[in-house]
């Protein structure tokens, strides 16, 4: 149990995080097979960023952001990350360029974050209906 109370009709998961960050900031938030565990003060740190770069680039509430990513830990933080300063669309990477564009173009997305170095068909689609990419560095 959390040492807190937690009302689901008052606050979201983002404001969890950040209550866990402030009462045990150094616990383990989100494992990787391959990487240290992402602590709680840590993910809380890294959803604010993310939240600002969005906020800079002029995007907030209100809009849809398409997540293109390979999955794992690393794609949570950057899910919860949008989560907290706009509405999250999470897409296939592997996704053909017809899917892409039927996404994009159906969940009104107002900008694209992709992992970086993935080679994916969103690039080029996102490219063509005019939708803002932005690469998401490690």
């Amino acid at each position: 149990m959390p040492p807190f109370s937690v009302d689901p009709q008052k606050y979201t998961v983002c404001d969890v995080i950040r209550r866990w960050a402030e009462t045990q900031p150094d616990a383990s938030a989100l494992l990787s097979q391959h990487k240290a565990p992402l602590t709680y003060s840590a993910l809380a740190a890294q959803m604010d960023d993310i939240r600002e770069v969005l906020n800079a680039s002029g995007l907030g509430r209100g809009d849809r952001i398409g997540v293109v990513h390979s999955g794992g830990a690393d794609m949570m933080a950057v899910l919860l990350g949008v989560m907290s300063g706009a509405t999250v669309v999470p897409l296939n990477p592997n996704f053909s360029e017809s899917e892409f564009a039927f996404h994009l173009g159906n969940s009104r997305v107002n900008a694209v974050i992709v992992e970086s170095g993935l080679d994916s068909l969103v690039w080029s689609v996102a490219e063509q209906l005019g939708i803002p990419r932005l690469e998401l560095l490690d």
